[in-house]
């Protein structure tokens, strides 16, 4: 179909894979949110959604998506293949629901985009975007399972299982700088003293409590207050640019105090209450060294940015340990435009930050080429 305005859905790709990795999110139980790769998907899903949206305009990149006749992406890829990697899926039923969600996610775009087409050619177009969909799922199942000339003379075995991503991006703990210690079902975690120094902003300590879902009482707390009150509120979610200088001072027993410098100038910069009380509607979570929660009263994209911007600014305050000013990622999230529940604002926060770092690693090298070429 060469007249679907996919142009402005490709422009929207990052927009579109981060609902696509809330979209998988919201079909797994609590359990198996930490399965989810969120850095497979902040980069490989945009492009995936790319070459989704060109193959309803054209069979030639149908062919390319799939591989089929041969026919593959530029440097050889069939984009079709990623999508076991991309997703995480571990079974064909996984990957049925991951294609189904990617499907779904389009489709509302392309709603948006076509709100004066006929009826006929809204129908037209959502034939095709299964049919492309289900062409996508089935180059990838057919790339896990066994060759039938080699099942048929294998002995029975079972159904295989698709070989899970190499690196899971756990939504706990990314930085895995320290275990886990367990917790008595009885205690409550202690809350962290406030940062001498700074205004009294709320400052909990999250790495006591195992599993991945410890973020969910930070925002799961605020959620409820959301449910009463109605009133919009911003997630962010901070760590440094560096994760690997930050791992090697840990390893040298000197990471906690750089990511201990960095949480006392965010929590300075963050607003405060009135005089010298907290204000209820911040908080700073810290997760692991090195990786903070920040809730806002910021009602909007714009908002949160500010907010943003300010915590950069912040933490630039702070040397590295190498004499250069600490870079900070940060990525948002906005209850209720990006979501109601704690997964899915976790989500797209944590997929904002995956951008982030790269697009501030991105600019790095663009520097480094401009000196060198100086």
């Amino acid at each position: 179909m060469p007249g679907l305005p996919v142009d402005g859905l490709i422009a929207r790709a990052p927009e579109l894979a981060r609902s696509w990795a809330v979209a998988l999110i919201a079909e797994l139980p609590l359990g198996r949110i930490g399965e989810i790769p969120l850095k497979e998907i902040a980069s490989g899903a945009p492009a995936l959604c790319t070459h989704v949206l060109r193959a309803l305009s054209s069979d030639e990149d149908l062919a390319r998506l799939t591989g089929q006749g041969g026919a593959s992406a530029r440097g050889g890829v069939v984009p079709a293949l990623e999508l076991p990697r991309v997703t995480g899926s571990r079974d064909g039923a996984d990957l049925a629901r991951s294609a189904e969600a990617l499907r779904g996610v389009i489709w509302d775009g392309l709603l948006d985009e076509m709100l004066r087409a006929s009826a006929r050619e809204t129908g037209e177009a959502a034939d095709r975007l299964a049919y492309v969909c289900s062409s996508t799922l089935a180059a990838a199942l057919a790339a896990a399972v066994p060759e039938p000339a080699r099942a048929a003379t294998a002995p029975a075995a079972p159904a295989p299982v698709l070989a899970r991503a190499a690196t899971y991006a756990q939504i706990v703990d990314e930085l895995e700088l320290e275990p886990a210690q367990p917790v008595a079902p009885a205690q409550t975690p202690p809350a962290a003293s406030p940062v001498s120094g700074g205004p009294q902003i709320e400052i909990r300590d999250q790495r006591t409590r195992p599993g991945p879902s410890a973020w969910i009482d930070t925002i799961g707390r605020r959620l409820e207050s959301f449910r009463s009150d109605g009133r919009p509120f911003s997630v962010l979610l901070i760590e440094p640019v560096d994760l690997e200088l930050l791992r090697e001072m840990q390893a040298r027993d000197a990471g906690d105090g750089l990511a201990d410098r960095i949480e006392e100038v965010l929590s300075a910069e963050l607003p405060h209450g009135p005089g010298a009380g907290p204000d209820p509607s911040v908080s700073l979570t810290r997760e692991a060294p090195g990786r903070w929660w920040v809730l806002t009263a910021a009602p909007d994209r714009a908002g949160a940015d500010r907010v943003a911007e300010s915590l950069a600014r912040a933490a630039s305050s702070v040397s590295d340990g190498r004499g250069q000013p600490v870079q900070i990622a940060v990525g948002t999230a906005l209850c209720p435009i990006d979501g109601r529940e704690a997964p899915a604002l976790a989500a797209h926060a944590d997929i904002g930050l995956y951008a982030a770092r790269a697009g501030a690693r991105a600019a790095g090298r663009r520097m480094a080429s401009a000196d060198d070429y100086s």
